[in-house]
């Protein structure tokens, strides 16, 4: 019986030691993989001077900020063949 009790502590004392030693290697790891993120700015509060779509020269005027999504319709008009082809391509309707 002394024995089985002596296994039974020795078998806790092993375990508790183990979580001891996973608590620590968490504490000691967590650095490392998850980084804190200071310094970062969280999707959608770019400020101004970290925008490319404002620094970056080109001749397009689409590519600002302000410009939205105007849809196939606005395009039809003035493209109707390539409109229609597009339209019955599986690309034309992905959405």
């Amino acid at each position: 019986m002394a024995e089985s009790r002596s296994g039974r502590i020795r078998a806790i004392a092993l375990a508790l030691l183990a979580v001891v030693v996973l608590i620590a290697a968490g504490v000691i790891a967590r650095p490392f993989l998850f980084k804190s993120g200071a310094g970062t700015t969280p999707p959608g509060t770019n400020s101004s001077a970290d925008d490319p779509r404002l620094t970056f020269q080109t001749p397009f005027r689409n590519v600002r900020p302000e410009v939205k999504y105007v849809g196939d319709a606005a395009c039809k008009d003035c493209h109707k063949a390539i409109s229609e082809s597009y339209a019955r391509h599986p690309m034309g309707r992905s959405f």
